[in-house]
């Protein structure tokens, strides 16, 4: 059966146009619709890089940090930036706080406990966008569950100045789905197994939640040959089968596969497919007929062995 994680679009919560959502979910009655599986509020969102951060977050950064200490005196002495320490503030009082530099986001250093907050900071920003506008949402509609495809939140091996990622922390409160998704896992198993930490720390934030990769897939489009490669189709279909692996050990409970058929996106200069253009399967999708029933048969891994 046909079951549809249904995206409400333009906007996502972060400046949601709840006229618009509401006028969609009742015009087309899809409180009742059982084909409906859930709601996807947005699509691929992130911090993005500083540039971005400093243009939306630095007066809302200020005034949150004020709220929190007072004075900001007060910061700098929680901070360890105060007088005699090794990390200094240049900025004089609050009003002059700036979000912090690129090189503290993915570095380590002496201003970790400025991160701290700042990653707080983040944390209640979106996980009150959110929150409301799942609770919108679903004051209409208490029949679907409420999320968003969320790219590289969790992704324990992306640390880049260029893309922050949403914290799963942050949402702990705000969706009823975990939606990772799995680009960062694109290699061999020594690069599909780090999704095992994705996994865990979301059922950390909510064991509650489902854990569900909203995309995972591997383009096999040769730009060279302006046509699928043979070669790239064979690997794609052993990542596939790594992938199934590591949902059967980390107890996942669900994948989407981005795409379903074959062939040639002019805009992506790509071709994510499961299939052949001519709906006949690839090795991928044998590997997913293969994979498929194991995966649902198998039991939810073990609890641990050793606490940390």
């Amino acid at each position: 059966k046909l079951r549809v994680n249904l995206s409400l679009r333009p906007g996502t919560p972060m400046d949601f146009r709840w006229p618009e959502m509401q006028a969609l979910i009742e015009h087309y009655r899809l409180a009742s619709n059982s084909t409906v599986m859930a709601y996807d509020l947005a699509w691929e969102p992130s911090h993005y890089d500083h540039a971005y951060q400093q243009r939306h977050y630095t007066s809302a950064w200020r005034q949150w940090a004020q709220k929190r200490y007072g004075t900001f005196a007060a910061a700098k002495s929680a901070w360890g930036a105060g007088n005699g320490a090794d990390f200094k503030l240049q900025t004089p009082d609050f009003n002059s706080l700036a979000v912090p530099p690129a090189a503290w986001l993915t570095q380590d250093g002496p201003w970790r406990r400025l991160l701290a907050d700042y990653r707080l900071f983040l944390d209640e920003l979106v996980g009150a966008k959110y929150a409301e506008a799942r609770r919108l949402v679903r004051s209409i509609d208490p029949n679907h569950p409420v999320s968003f495809r969320m790219q590289h939140a969790g992704d324990p091996t992306l640390n880049s100045p260029s893309l922050m990622p949403y914290d799963l922390w942050g949402l702990r409160d705000a969706v009823d789905i975990w939606e990772p998704e799995a680009y960062g896992r694109i290699g061999d198993w020594e690069r599909v197994k780090p999704g095992r930490f994705t996994a865990d720390y979301a059922r950390l934030c909510d064991p509650a939640k489902p854990v569900v990769w909203s995309e995972m897939g591997n383009t096999v489009w040769d730009p060279a040959r302006m046509a699928p490669s043979p070669e790239r189709i064979e690997w794609t279909a052993q990542y596939y089968r790594d992938f199934y692996r590591l949902m059967t050990e980390s107890g996942a409970d669900g994948v989407f596969f981005w795409w379903y058929p074959g062939g040639y996106r002019v805009n992506e200069n790509s071709d994510f497919g499961i299939l052949h253009p001519d709906g006949t399967d690839r090795a991928i999708t044998r590997v997913i007929r293969e994979e498929g029933a194991r995966f649902l048969a198998a039991p939810k891994p073990p609890p641990p062995n050793h606490w940390i």
